[in-house]
C-alpha cells in the first residue's frame, strides 16, 4: 500500500483530503510505521491534523490529511 499511495500522491495535481482509521498509533513517536507514515505525508507536503485521541484506548488511529 506505501508504493501504491506514494505514486498516487505523487501525481495528483490538486488539493487532496484523505480520512481514514489506521491502525497505526501515530501519537506514538517512536513507533517506526509511525515514523515512516509521515516521513511519506511530508515528502509529499500533506499534513495530518488530529492531534487527539480518538480510540478508547488513548490513541490517535482515525485520521485527517490535507495538502
Amino acid at each position: 500500500m506505501t508504493n501504491c499511495l506514494n505514486t498516487t500522491l505523487a501525481i495528483i495535481p490538486y488539493d487532496v483530503i484523505i480520512t481514514d482509521d489506521l491502525n497505526i498509533h501515530v501519537d506514538v513517536k517512536s513507533n517506526g510505521e509511525a515514523r515512516t507514515f509521515f516521513s511519506i505525508l511530508d515528502s509529499h507536503g500533506l499534513t495530518q491534523h488530529i492531534n487527539s485521541a480518538t480510540h478508547k484506548g488513548g490513541h490517535t488511529l482515525d485520521l485527517v490529511i490535507s495538502r
